[in-house]
């Protein structure tokens, strides 16, 4: 036996690990519970016990147990990944989107470019309608990207998500910002001109779309994209001479 706080953290755990490979779980959290209390600002006993109560289904207790570790720990990339174990639990096991949020978040300061927490959060975001965050979360990651044509991407994706949330304005700014690095950008042509039609922005949809037909090689997304012209031409423009024209080259590609 000992009095002293470290010697008996280690005791307790030893103790632990050992009940858990016989079985007796309720022994194993009792001792992993002493060695908490025994250290209760050392990182160790928490993520033994985390460890412990997921495998026995206490994902709310091993969540608690990882965040709690994370607090106490110094290095970024273990942070990073303590936090991120604890955001998926949150999510995946316990369906509480708040608290994940809150670890994902943490993660992502520190990791902007781990792929999983950005579609993680991108999703949730979207989902609760956080425009001010999302757009946030959209603009790290841009900063966070040196490859150009992985920027013009993502500027793609950023456009797309901006216009999920109801946010036409930026939506557009971030897909033009990719076809000025890259006019012939067939999914940013095509989410400009969806975006542009809702935005009741006609022109800007016929010209990209007109441009997307250019760039399409296959026949049947063409006749898809003069069917969007014909469209715009019977309700919106309404230039009779441009429909028949898109109708001809419907029957072009689909006699």
């Amino acid at each position: 036996r000992t009095d002293r706080a470290p010697e008996k953290a280690t005791l307790a755990m030893r103790a632990a690990e050992s009940f858990a490979l016989a079985g007796a779980l309720d022994d194993a959290r009792t001792m992993f519970e002493q060695a908490v209390e025994a250290a209760p600002t050392h990182p160790i006993p928490r993520l033994g016990f985390a460890d412990l109560l997921e495998s026995a289904g206490d994902f709310e207790g091993a969540a608690a147990q990882l965040e709690a570790a994370a607090e106490l720990l110094v290095t970024p990339g273990w942070k990073a990944e303590i936090d991120y174990r604890a955001g998926v639990l949150r999510e995946d096991k316990l369906g509480d989107q708040e608290k994940a949020r809150a670890a994902f978040e943490r993660v992502f300061v520190l990791d902007p470019k781990n792929d999983d927490v950005f579609g993680r959060l991108r999703k949730i975001y979207v989902a609760t309608g956080a425009r001010g965050e999302l757009a946030e979360l959209l603009e790290r990651r841009l900063d966070s990207v040196e490859d150009p044509a992985e920027r013009v991407e993502m500027e793609v994706m950023r456009g797309r998500a901006l216009a999920e949330v109801g946010d036409a304005g930026a939506a557009k700014r971030a897909l033009l910002a990719a076809l000025e690095s890259n006019p012939d950008h067939v999914d940013a042509l095509s989410a400009f001109a969806e975006l542009s039609v809702a935005d009741e922005d006609y022109e800007g949809a016929e010209q990209a779309l007109i441009r997307l037909a250019r760039l399409t090689s296959d026949a049947e997304k063409q006749a898809e994209i003069y069917m969007r012209l014909g469209d715009l031409y019977d309700v919106h423009i309404t230039n009779a001479d441009r429909a028949e024209a898109s109708s001809q080259e419907i029957l072009k590609r689909r006699p």
